[in-house]
């Protein structure tokens, strides 16, 4: 992938790979602004590591971000915000995972943002008996039922999925994500 916008917003900026890929892209030059978003304290070497274009922004991602996007003139959104360990209140951890993204994704619609990547993971495909040969992206999902993270990821792959229409530039990010982040600018 290349030739990400120059106006980008990170959601989940605050976790173990947000703050690989802050600190990624606000190396390159062509990176304009980067709104990192997460509710909990962005380390401060990511907001250290180009302070004229790295913008904080302290929010739930069930919260609408739209104001923010807007006033940043957002290009594209990259969605890492995930519930990751699993939570005893099953609704609350499916109402971040799923009902956030819905939320961020009507943000964006209302933004004008045109551009959403989504972080998926490798657990959508489940772990199946009798599979024998290697998980392609074009496999259909087919998470383990009962296995919390891999039914949310599914579920918030459909939603990024059904908002980008299939249309280029949206959609989901593949096995390679990390390996890709240099040649994203």
């Amino acid at each position: 992938m290349s030739g990400l916008p120059a106006r980008v917003a990170i959601t989940g900026a605050a976790g173990f790979i947000g703050r690989r890929l802050t600190a990624a892209l606000a190396s390159r030059a062509a990176a304009e602004v980067l709104v990192l978003v997460d509710r909990v304290s962005i380390p401060a070497a990511s907001l250290a590591s180009a302070p004229e274009r790295v913008i904080a922004v302290y929010r739930d991602i069930r919260e609408p971000l739209h104001d923010v996007l807007m006033a940043n003139r957002i290009e594209c959104v990259i969605h890492l915000a995930h519930l990751l360990r699993p939570d005893r209140n099953r609704e609350r951890a499916r109402a971040i995972n799923v009902g956030g993204t819905r939320t961020l994704l009507h943000a964006c619609a209302r933004a004008g943002v045109s551009q959403v990547l989504y972080m998926s993971s490798a657990t959508v495909y489940g772990a199946w008996p009798g599979f024998t040969r290697p998980y392609v992206e074009d496999d259909p999902p087919r998470p383990v039922p009962g296995f919390q993270y891999s039914e949310d990821k599914v579920e918030a792959e459909r939603h990024v999925l059904d908002w980008g229409g299939g249309a280029p530039g949206s959609g989901r990010l593949g096995f390679d994500f990390v390996d890709e982040v240099s040649d994203w600018a």
